[in-house]
């Protein structure tokens, strides 16, 4: 075989190679570890008697601790017309895997403080975009500050069919605080109080927005949250000098091709800087209706690309469980510390009823 041919023939070898590497199915990351229990809901009566979910966690080198932000129901979701009034509440833990019930045991935000005999008023709710609910926080510590971003609701639902409603115009707002424990809300002059309201007709985020994820840029901030149109979820972002008054930037993750493990929506964004580059986790949701925990990398957090594969945090033992990751740290061998609520069995109920709600699970994973 002559030069020519041999050459011909090595380069044939080497792109059927990356051709049959490039057809091979992604790798699926799952943990070394199972998942622990990190924060469960009350065995007594209480605000956070039923479910605990959208955790943050926020390591506090000052204090020499690791704060968990989460929000929490005292009531089980019987259907989509049925309230659940989420309230935020905050833990503390020295090694960010067992965190201890604070002394003060109520909720450090809530959407409204409902007293026995009160009146539900339609238009009074209207009139604060979080009369209702609080959940899905975002807290940074600067100057000795705490500032959370949070998802707001006030109770609007559209109806859905079947007898069923869709929760709509959910919101971000802002809340401040010195301690971490007392917080005071910062009201924007419109959207009613939301520093991030419904974006215009039409648009991607016209229906609802929420779970806010903020990092502090030289310019200012940039959020990332997710958005919907009342059919589809996608991640949008947005920037701001202030943290208070916000801009949008349009989306920065659509959802993805056919038979894409997101080719129906993509959800629950949160951002880390890992590897010299920012990470984009989020909850794609796929054709056949099963959620996956999926990332993207970016250079300048505007431009994404998709990473292949997605994280499994039970190892293959519960297909049929969601992961909703809540937050990420990353530690400094690049290893994630992922914090994130599942659905679980819950003790059974005084009258001996069987009990099932969301709580709070870590797990650390390479991927």
């Amino acid at each position: 075989m002559s030069v020519p041919r041999l050459l011909l023939a090595a380069v044939l070898a080497l792109a059927s190679g990356v051709l049959a590497a490039s057809v091979e199915p992604p790798r699926t990351v799952r943990p070394r570890e199972n998942p622990r229990r990190a924060w469960a809901a009350a065995q007594y009566p209480g605000w956070q008697a039923w479910n605990v979910a959208d955790p943050f966690v926020l390591r506090d080198s000052v204090a020499g601790r690791s704060l968990l932000f989460y929000a929490a129901t005292g009531t089980s979701h019987i259907n989509a017309s049925t309230w659940e009034d989420w309230s935020i509440g905050v833990a503390k833990s020295q090694d960010g895997r067992a965190f201890e019930v604070p002394d003060n045991y109520d909720p450090v935000l809530v959407g409204r403080r409902w007293m026995e005999g009160d009146v539900i008023d339609p238009d009074d709710l209207a009139t604060a975009f979080d009369s209702v609910a609080v959940f899905a926080p975002c807290v940074l510590r600067e100057n000795g500050v705490y500032r959370m971003w949070y998802t707001g609701w006030n109770g609007d639902s559209v109806d859905a069919g079947n007898g069923k409603d869709r929760v709509v115009h959910r919101r971000i707002g802002l809340a401040t605080s010195k301690d971490g424990r007392t917080w005071l809300k910062q009201r924007a002059a419109s959207s009613a109080g939301a520093v991030l309201g419904l974006g215009p007709a039409n648009g991607p985020d016209a229906e609802s927005v929420g779970r806010p994820w903020v990092r502090r840029e030289r310019s200012g901030y940039r959020m990332w949250y997710e958005g919907t149109d009342g059919r589809t979820a996608r991640v949008l972002t947005a920037t701001s000098r202030d943290g208070l008054t916000w801009e949008r930037a349009g989306v920065a993750l659509d959802v993805g091709p056919a038979n894409a493990p997101d080719a129906r929506g993509a959800a629950r964004p949160l951002v880390v800087e890992r590897r010299g580059r920012l990470e984009l986790w989020y909850q794609g949701l796929a054709q056949d209706g099963r959620h996956h925990l999926l990332r993207a990398a970016s250079r300048d957090g505007v431009h994404w690309t998709r990473l292949a594969g997605e994280i499994d945090v039970w190892n293959g033992r519960d297909p049929e469980s969601e992961a909703l990751v809540g937050s990420v740290i990353v530690g400094p061998t690049g290893a994630c510390r992922l914090y994130f609520a599942s659905r679980r069995a819950l003790p059974a109920a005084r009258d001996g009823a069987a009990r099932e709600g969301f709580e709070i699970f870590v797990v650390t994973v390479n991927p």
